[in-house]
């Protein structure tokens, strides 16, 4: 992963994962009357219930986590590699950081940044704390 392998001393990251996430995504049937469902393999089906959510709709889900990815950056909360509802979380030392840990300074740490999308009620968990990632730290 490129943020690794170039990433300066100090620099930490943490998991996040959206709690329930594929549960907890509501389908507003308006906007999708329908959703195909796949079952075992050449079975298709139309879901026009929604019982489950976006269950059967990752890329519902998916849109939650892109806004949730969208905000940070722009609140300097980056970089974020995302695989739907798992979030990598990284930060970099910075020289005016109010957070500290050991030797380092940064500009946010898993508080700060889940206060950042505080307002969009996403149920988001820590997988992993946050954990130095630089290459000379892993060897």
């Amino acid at each position: 992963m490129q943020q690794i392998a170039l990433a300066p001393s100090g620099t930490q990251a943490c998991t996040l994962d959206i709690k329930k996430f594929h549960r907890t995504c509501l389908v507003l049937p308006s906007h999708k009357p329908w959703l195909v469902v796949q079952g075992l393999p050449s079975q298709i089906f139309i879901d026009h219930a929604h019982p489950f959510g976006a269950a059967c709709a990752s890329s519902n889900a998916g849109m939650i986590a892109n806004a949730v990815v969208n905000i940070w950056k722009a609140e300097g909360t980056f970089p974020v590699p995302k695989y739907e509802d798992n979030l990598k979380v990284f930060h970099v030392p910075s020289p005016t950081g109010p957070f500290h840990d050991g030797d380092f300074s940064y500009d946010y740490d898993c508080t700060e940044m889940l206060r950042r999308i505080t307002p969009l009620g996403v149920p988001c968990g820590v997988a992993q704390s946050l954990v130095s990632v630089t290459t000379s730290d892993m060897l």
